[in-house]
């Protein structure tokens, strides 16, 4: 749909409702920006997809992170999506 302008309007969602929402958006330069409710942070590419790396000791202070969908991963926590994650959110 995106090729050919198309402009999909979302009219049910099914499943259940995410805990902490996480919201992506796309920058200028083509790459994407993960947001949850304390923290803003650029992604990385990956191979397959996009990693968002936030910081582990912002998240502990955080009352959300029982729910968050960010895993521990060394000294951050990390979240995975792809585009179609992102146009989802859209």
């Amino acid at each position: 749909m995106e090729q050919l302008g198309i402009a999909h309007v979302q009219t049910a969602v099914r499943g259940r409702k995410a805990e902490v929402p996480m919201q992506i958006e796309q920058t200028a330069d083509g790459q994407y920006t993960a947001r949850c409710p304390k923290q803003s942070v650029r992604s990385q590419e990956t191979r397959k997809r996009y990693k968002a790396c936030f910081n582990a000791e912002i998240c502990k202070q955080c009352l959300l992170s029982q729910g968050c969908p960010t895993k521990e991963q060394g000294q951050q926590r990390v979240y995975y999506f792809d585009r179609s994650a992102y146009l989802r959110g859209r």
